[in-house]
């Protein structure tokens, strides 16, 4: 037969709900401590929702990046970027290309086990994420940590485990240390739980299927979203001209490129942009500026470049030209029929928050004798409009 003594007494209980309550407390706040610390020193927390990065980065695994500037990042680094063909949902492939122009930097990307890549660039002065370090499996874990059933159910949990503290210390003298130590592993478990969902993000590792254009790959799905073209016109179209730098041409019926030295001429357009599809299964496929043709001369190549400052249709003028970008610059033939310039890459740098600035069209080689020019929205027909597919 058990003696008394072998029970626990009251005080002994006490005492070792104290203990307990002090090693959640500081294991709770040593929790919060260091996630700060992480994200003060850039690390984010990443789980991994596909498998196409395996064996580097499979489904499941839980991953911490690093923010560096795009400068300090090289050919094969992991690194986890806003997919603007996706609405802006957070990728996680590796680069495959990157250049420097000015003040942006390039990338091409793409998962291990895919075949199509993204394009996409970055202001030098950003922070991306770079992969730092992988925990396999981890982000099951946390994935269920931040279902709100679980959440609400640990918050339960605490709160009675804290109840039954203040029932069993309410009739003690060392009531008030008991409660004080139990109230402060409450809190400290409580935000602790609240922090899972808040600093755990969802990462594609790679998009699971190939699309027939190569460019780019989109996640799997049981059906794809197809739509027709969306066609919008030009809000704003000039053009400026070398040899009256001071002349605006924001009422003319039609915009000129022209290739002559000392009077070269350079088209500017703008367009309000659609607003992407609500469908998280649709992106964007692509995007063509196309120009009809009203005086033209063969054998020549055409730019169109993004422009990185803002001009104003009747202010515009050669001597107060726009800024603009040399990043995935778009070309076409000179001719009498359509031309059509693939901007898709253009344009999805366009969505980001005031960078809708329009286009720059101008003869690829200046100072040669050449003439080119193209209705103005001022003109009745074929005005310069953009052209956006999705799949």
């Amino acid at each position: 037969m058990a003696s008394l003594d072998q029970f626990p007494t009251q005080a002994q209980r006490r005492r070792r709900h104290g203990r307990v309550s002090a090693a959640v407390a500081v294991l709770a706040v040593a929790w919060l401590l260091t996630l700060g610390l992480l994200y003060a020193a850039g690390y984010r927390p990443l789980v991994v929702q596909s498998a196409s990065m395996a064996p580097t980065v499979a489904t499941g695994d839980l991953i911490i990046t690093k923010a560096v500037r795009p400068a300090g990042v090289s050919v094969g680094d992991v690194v986890s970027f806003h997919d603007r063909t996706r609405t802006g949902r957070l990728v996680t492939h590796r680069v495959t290309e990157s250049r420097r122009d000015g003040r942006e930097i390039a990338f091409v990307t793409r998962g291990d086990v895919n075949e199509g890549t993204e394009r996409w660039s970055s202001d030098a002065d950003a922070r991306i994420g770079r992969l730092a370090l992988r925990i396999p499996f981890a982000g099951y874990a946390a994935t269920w940590l931040t279902r709100l059933p679980i959440t609400l159910g640990l918050l339960a949990i605490v709160s009675l485990l804290f109840a039954n503290a203040v029932l069993a210390a309410r009739a003690t003298r060392s009531a008030n240390r008991v409660l004080s130590r139990s109230m402060l592993a409450a809190m400290a478990s409580a935000a602790t739980i609240v922090s899972a969902p808040i600093v755990l993000a969802a990462t594609d590792g790679a998009f699971s299927a190939v699309a027939a254009n190569a460019a780019n790959s989109f996640q799997a799905a049981n059906s794809f979203f197809s739509a027709g073209p969306v066609t919008v016109t030009s809000n704003a179209d000039t053009y400026v001209d070398e040899n009256n730098p001071n002349t605006n041409y924001g009422a003319s019926t039609s915009m000129q490129i022209v290739s002559v030295s000392g009077q070269n001429k350079r088209s500017l357009v703008q367009f309000a942009l659609p607003t992407p599809p609500a469908d998280p299964d649709c992106s964007l496929a692509s995007v063509f500026l196309r120009l009809e043709p009203v005086l033209s001369s063969t054998g020549r190549t055409l730019q169109a470049k993004r422009l990185t400052s803002a001009f104003g249709e009747f202010t515009a003028k050669w001597a107060l030209q726009p800024s603009f970008s040399n990043v995935d610059i778009a070309i076409a033939p000179s001719g009498s029929t359509t031309i059509s310039f693939d901007v898709k890459l253009q344009v999805l740098a366009m969505y980001a928050p005031g960078a809708n600035f329009g286009f720059l069209v101008r003869d690829s080689v200046e100072g040669a004798f050449a003439i080119q020019a193209y209705p103005t929205r001022e003109y009745s027909q074929d005005r310069p409009i953009l052209v956006f597919t999705y799949a």
